[in-house]
């Protein structure tokens, strides 16, 4: 049987975690860990502590900020489960989220990664179960994806030189380079309120130990990390 961990990477968002967590204490089926990581320190303690004796929080708070890409691998290697949902501290999740995603994932082992479909406003989140279906293949989103826990682990780390915001395409590509499908489920609607953390911090403080990875390999483009991702790792 299938157990899925979620992860939640945060820095000093707290309004945005308690908000998210409330949807958690709201989940019909909860995950079997809630890994959090904390690289601001320990600044969500307070709200860590309203939840700690409510859901299965695992709280992991950094003495730095050691960026996105090191913080979702920290997670992954200490979650013990099959499946694990990496999610943004600042989305909204309705109360069958992580029911319907982890039955998706049983019901089809060659599915590798699913992300659900992103609504412009809160009011279109669901507050009710629903038993409805609607799939298309996806490209990769970095605020609410789940993955086979294996294909992280067989591709090994995210590369030190990758920069902070391509740790999901690297994830991603691992999961098609190993012949995995990868889905949008529709039906799963959330919210998300998109980098309050980047927009607070700015980008580059926000990479934390990432800053210096500006490199030439990809020299910020896109189009440039996906052809020299092929050729490393393709």
């Amino acid at each position: 049987m299938s157990t899925l961990d979620a992860l939640i990477l945060s820095c000093d968002n707290d309004e945005y975690l308690d908000a998210l967590l409330q949807d958690f204490t709201r989940q019909i089926e909860m995950p079997h860990a809630l890994i959090i990581i904390d690289n601001g320190d320990v600044g969500s303690l307070a709200i860590i502590n309203k939840y700690n004796n409510i859901l299965p929080i695992k709280y992991m708070p950094q003495d730095r900020n050691i960026g996105v890409n090191a913080g979702w691998m920290l997670g992954i290697w200490t979650s013990k489960a099959n499946i694990i949902s990496i999610l943004n501290d600042d989305i909204r999740i309705p109360p069958d989220f992580f029911k319907k995603i982890k039955a998706i994932f049983e019901e089809n082992l060659q599915i590798g990664y699913v992300i659900p479909l992103t609504v412009p406003t809160l009011a279109e989140v669901p507050t009710e179960p629903n038993a409805d279906s609607d799939r298309e293949p996806c490209e990769r989103e970095g605020w609410a994806f789940t993955i086979r826990r294996d294909i992280c682990l067989k591709g090994g780390p995210i590369p030190e030189d990758v920069l902070t915001f391509y740790g999901d395409d690297h994830l991603y590509n691992e999961c098609k380079k190993q012949e995995y499908e990868a889905i949008k489920e529709k039906s799963i609607r959330i919210f998300h309120h998109f980098s309050p953390t980047v927009n607070r911090l700015g980008v580059l403080n926000n990479m934390g130990s990432d800053l210096k990875k500006y490199n030439a390999w990809h020299n910020g483009s896109r189009d440039n990390y996906e052809e020299e991702w092929h050729k490393r790792f393709g």
